[in-house]
This record gives structure tokens, C-alpha cells and sequence, in this order.
């Protein structure tokens, strides 16, 4: 498997869901003989409108509603495709059906097309009754929310959903994060852990060890530790081909909290922080100003990548795996790199600052909807509930327990590939994660996989709690006019910004001399006016 396809698995891993459809939930949940039959029935005939003893009233409101349910449901549900495999062939899949007697219609589309495929069918109002790990985005959302297409989803919440409320009601400012500016919620999350949330350096252990040094503490530490990569050989080859600190561009952004930026990751797009006590937008700022100042420095004494602005992650993944040459580098887990081999020898690097790292809460938005055509929704708010669970998240994580996963007698879990090529197809057949965000609670369990060291690593080697802004930002609540005069701004803002970054950094500019230019170019861009709209919104939420 090619290194971008195990960047892609691993973010897909991080952002995936499981779900055990045999236990809690809002409502009881019967056991299934294993006798029940597993499928996922295109075919089924609908029976929502017959009686269901039990499950409805006289009234037609529900009373109790136990899974699995006395006679079949069968909804319609729109879905993307994961790496090959359609949702109502995927083990887990199958086994929810089986545990609850509630059968899926599943249009599907390829993840190229699922943008494209979720708008037409909005806009043709030829839609499903759910949309189900299809990137609903926000404005999708905020668009055809208030419209009615998709449904409101509160009431049925407080009534239908109490696992999903109470994890929610657990992670400050999750709430807010899905609510729709007009006090609806029209999707659910996907509910993950909760932590630092920012891309992740990582340091070249045996060169420290060789050279004598310690992990640095700062921004001064970080330099000398840099001239001493360059300067005294730690391969030993005797060659000058060591790259002290390699980097891309875009990787340089997460460099910046090391500057006391409190960077706002809740709102990401408008690039603002806080810094100094005061929100404000971070390339027009003091700080970043020392930024540029700094790294102007490292690459002009050859210690950042000469290549940085011009190379891109996957040639980085190329020079990591050919050799021993670099020192200091960003990356999602530090074998995507330096491979499987080297994983061990590059710890983590803490930022310097202390409580600035984005806190997150874990909340992945736009996972599953409700549509106007669905005639039941309180039974199929009561299904997906039970993906909120310890349980239901270890059917979406990592499939169904002993036939694509077991679980060992010290409280780890590996999987059973079995005659899967790799652990990879094995993912992609058995448990619901990959090619879009699904619903779910991300189980504790997840943490514990000790088959592949490298993952176990990348699972644990996080931030501690002295570097994570725990207070973090509220989402901003802006009208779709709003919305849409800030993207035009920022189409233009950021690639001046990044030109400039580029042009500063190698030399083609002096900083002092275009700073007020740089600025006033940015204004004449809109920057003033989206500030203007930012912070009017960030007070309001505060």
C-alpha cells in the first residue's frame, strides 16, 4: 500500500465509528438468536404501515420501541462507498439489520461523486428518508435545514435518543457545534475522543542521542538543536545530506502556536487566534510577524527545507523512507514518514507554549439526517441512538466481535484478518468507518488495538493536557449571506497570504520594508470586512 493510502486510512481510522446493536439504548434492546437472518433486503417489502405490537399505540405514537422490532421496517438511505464496498454488503451493516429487523434501501455513491450526488438529490427533491455517512456538509445543512427537507431533530433527541444526549451533553460545546443558526439541529456527529486536536511534529531520537541534547523546551532550544543536525553529521555518513527541519508549506501553519497563538480551530477558516488576550486575526498579528521573522532565519541558513514551498507531503514520505537524513518533520503519525521500522526512534515534540494547541471536542458534524419523506422517525432516531454506545461504536470501528476483531484476555483487541489481503480491506468489508464521517461514539476499546505497534503508538503519543487550550472557541453562528461574503474574501486572502509567506521566508522580500504594503492589500481584499463580521459573531457567541 502506497504511503498516501495509509495517510487516507489513518484519518479515516481517526474519524471512523462502531456500533454493537445487541445492548443499550434509549429504549430496551432485545437479545437476536444467532439463528436470525443477516441481509440487507432491497427487496424486503415495506411493511411501516403495518401494526407492530408493542412498538406502536392505537394513536400511532410510539410507546416503547425494543429492537429488534416485531415485524420489519424498511427505510431508504443514501450512503458513499467504501473503498469498493457498498454499505449493505458490510458485515456490520448486516449485523445491525439482523440485531433490530429494521431493513435499508441503500442508493450509494462513489466517494469522487458523493459531494456532487448528496446536492442533486436535494436540490431534485428525489432524496431519500436518510442520509447516512454522506458529508452532509454545513451549508447543506443550514440550506435545506430551515426549508424542511431535512427534518428537526431536538424533540426527537430528548425523546429517541438519550445515549446520544448524554454524551453530548458531555462535551462542552458540542452542543452549539451542530446547532444550526436558527436553533435547530438537522444532523447528527460522530463523537470521537475528545483531546488536542492539531497536526503533530516529531524529532529524530538517536541524532539527539548522538549529539548529546535534549528534546527542546523552545524556540531557542529548537534553533541550536536545528544547527547541530546540519553541522555535525548525527547519520555518521559523513555526508552533508542531512535535512534538519522538513516541512511544505502548508505544514508550516502548525508551527505558529509555538508563538503563544491560542489558534481557533473551531472556526478554522478565517484563520483567527487569540493572542495576548485578544482575538484577532493571525496574519495580520504581532506574533506571526515574529513568525516569518523566525523562519525567515531557519531558511536562510539552510536549517528549513530549501524545497519547502515547492514540494509537497508525499515527497517527504519519499525521503523519509529512503535513508536517514531528516531531522524534524510534521506528519500524522511519525511512520507515515520514516516508515514502520523507524516509527519508535521519532518521538513526539510538545509545542513550547503552554495552553495553546486547539482543544477538541471531538465532534465530527454532518454524519446522518432525516428527511421530510421519513413516515417513522422517532424508530429510526431510536436505531441510530444505539450507535452512541460502548458497544455500538465497536460495530463501527472495528466490525462484528470474533469474525473481524476479538478481544484478548488482558483488555487489548487485534484484528482477524483472515483471508482478507489486509487489515485495510478487512476495514473497509467488516466495519462502517472510511469514505465519509459516519454516526457513532468512538469506544474506549478503539485505544486498546496492541496488533500493530506503530497504530498503538499514534493512538497514544498525544498532547498533554499543558498544551491544550481546554476553553477553546464557540462556533460561530453567521447568516448564509454572511457565509458566502466571506468565502469570496477569503478566495482572494489566501493565496496572497501564502504568497507572500513564500516570498518573505526565502528572501524575495524584506519583512519591514512591506509589512504596511502587505496589510493594506489585505484590507483592500476584504480583510477588514471579514474581521468586522468575525468578531461581531464571536462576541455574540462569547
Amino acid at each position: 500500500m502506497s504511503e498516501k493510502m495509509k495517510k487516507k486510512k489513518l484519518m479515516s481510522i481517526l474519524l471512523a465509528l462502531t456500533m454493537i446493536f445487541g445492548l443499550v439504548a434509549c429504549k430496551t434492546v432485545d437479545q437476536v438468536d444467532d439463528s436470525s437472518d443477516v441481509l440487507v433486503d432491497e427487496s424486503t417489502e415495506n411493511s411501516n404501515d403495518a401494526a407492530v405490537s408493542d412498538t406502536l399505540d392505537d394513536s400511532n405514537e410510539p410507546e416503547s420501541i425494543q429492537f429488534p422490532l416485531e415485524e420489519p421496517y424498511t427505510f431508504s438511505m443514501f450512503s458513499v462507498v467504501n473503498e469498493g464496498v457498498e454499505l449493505g454488503d458490510c458485515l456490520a451493516f448486516q449485523e445491525i439489520v439482523k440485531n433490530t429487523n429494521v431493513h435499508w434501501e441503500v442508493q450509494s455513491a462513489l466517494g469522487v461523486e458523493l459531494a456532487e450526488k448528496t446536492s442533486l438529490l436535494l436540490g431534485s427533491g428525489q432524496y431519500p428518508d436518510v442520509f447516512f455517512r454522506a458529508n452532509l456538509t454545513t451549508d447543506l445543512v443550514n440550506k435545506y435545514g430551515p426549508q424542511g427537507t431535512l427534518i428537526p431533530l431536538n424533540e426527537l433527541i430528548e425523546e429517541y435518543a438519550p445515549n446520544f444526549k448524554t454524551e453530548l451533553d458531555s462535551r462542552p460545546g458540542a452542543v452549539d457545534a451542530i446547532t444550526a443558526p436558527d436553533g435547530n439541529i438537522y444532523a447528527l456527529p460522530i463523537l470521537v475522543r475528545a483531546t488536542g486536536s492539531w497536526i503533530n511534529s516529531f524529532v529524530n531520537e538517536p541524532w539527539l542521542e548522538k549529539l548529546g541534547l535534549e528534546m527542546p523546551t523552545n524556540l531557542d532550544e529548537f534553533y541550536q538543536m536545528l544547527v547541530k543536525f546540519k553541522t555535525e553529521d548525527p547519520n555518521g555518513n559523513g555526508l552533508a545530506d542531512e535535512i534538519p527541519f522538513a516541512c511544505t508549506q502548508d505544514f508550516l501553519y502548525y508551527f505558529l502556536p509555538n508563538f503563544d497563538m491560542k489558534i481557533d480551530s473551531t472556526n478554522g477558516a478565517y484563520n483567527m487566534a487569540e493572542i495576548d488576550g485578544e482575538y484577532q486575526f493571525i496574519y495580520s498579528s504581532e506574533n506571526y510577524k515574529d513568525f516569518l521573522e523566525y523562519m525567515t532565519k531557519l531558511y536562510d541558513e539552510e536549517l528549513l527545507d530549501q524545497n519547502t514551498f515547492i514540494q509537497d507531503g508525499e515527497q517527504i514520505h519519499a525521503i523519509g523512507a529512503s535513508g536517514d537524513t531528516i531531522g524534524y518533520f510534521f506528519d500524522l503519525a511519525s511512520y507515515l514518514t520514516v516508515g514502520r521500522e523507524r516509527d519508535a526512534d521519532f518521538p513526539r515534540v510538545p509545542v513550547f507554549a503552554e495552553n495553546v494547541l486547539p482543544f477538541s471536542t471531538g465532534v465530527g458534524y454532518g454524519t446522518f439526517a432525516i428527511t421530510d419523506k421519513c413516515e417513522h422517525p422517532e424508530i429510526v432516531m431510536a436505531w441510530i441512538d444505539q450507535f452512541y454506545t460502548q458497544e455500538g461504536g465497536a460495530y463501527v470501528f472495528m466490525g462484528v466481535e470474533d469474525v473481524s476483531y476479538k478481544v484478548n484476555e488482558d483488555g487489548t483487541w487485534e484484528w482477524i484478518v483472515g483471508d482478507y489481503a489486509d487489515t485495510s480491506a478487512l476495514r473497509a468489508a467488516a466495519t462502517l468507518n472510511g469514505g465519509a464521517l459516519p454516526p457513532g461514539l468512538q469506544p474506549d476499546l478503539w485505544f486498546e488495538n496492541k496488533d500493530d505497534v506503530n497504530e498503538y503508538k499514534f493512538q497514544h503519543d498525544i498532547p498533554t493536557d499543558s498544551e491544550i487550550n481546554k476553553e477553546g472557541f464557540p462556533a460561530l453562528k453567521l447568516t448564509e449571506s454572511e457565509i458566502e461574503e466571506l468565502a469570496t474574501i477569503n478566495a482572494d486572502l489566501t493565496p496572497y497570504i501564502k504568497q507572500y509567506q513564500a516570498q518573505v521566508i526565502t528572501g524575495e522580500l524584506d519583512m519591514e520594508s512591506s509589512w504596511d504594503n502587505y496589510i493594506d492589500t489585505m484590507n483592500q481584499m476584504g480583510l477588514s470586512r471579514m474581521v468586522e463580521i468575525v468578531l461581531a459573531a464571536y462576541n455574540s457567541a462569547s
